[in-house]
């Protein structure tokens, strides 16, 4: 690793604690002022030895939970209308998450298995009935 120098004079700068030139007051080449505390901190710093600022995620933006794609929604979906309870168990997972998209899919998930289920009962009647017509005729 060659000595660090500074950017505008390339002095060798004799600390390397040190990344500003204390001759002309400018950074040493490969560095960056932080963004907390204003101080000079090597190029490919993590974090900040000062004041711990880190610089593996953009400012502000916190990691973002994988999207639910559009297969397994539909899946989701086909599930929940033909196993009611098993709907209902996904959209219970899915509605308790934070994100907006897995609240939305828990809820369509929950309706299904309603409808589903009401659908079933319905139909399951109906059929009942007609047996026990065509059983007494």
């Amino acid at each position: 690793m060659s000595d660090p120098r500074c950017c505008r004079c390339a002095r060798i700068i004799a600390l390397r604690r040190s990344l500003v030139d204390l001759k002309c007051g400018d950074y040493m080449e490969g560095s960056r002022s932080c963004v907390g505390c204003g101080r000079a901190i090597a190029w490919d710093a993590n974090v900040c030895p000062y004041c711990g600022h880190d610089y593996r995620y953009p400012a502000g933006a916190a990691p973002r939970a994988p999207a639910i794609s559009d297969g397994m929604k539909i899946l989701f979906y086909l599930l929940s209308f033909l196993i009611w309870i098993a709907g209902i168990i996904i959209g219970v997972i899915y509605y308790s998450k934070d994100d907006p998209e897995s609240k939305e899919v828990g809820k369509n998930c929950i309706i299904i298995a309603i409808i589903s289920l009401v659908l079933g009962t319905v139909c399951g009647l109906i059929v009942w009935v007609w047996a026990l017509g065509v059983s007494t005729a």
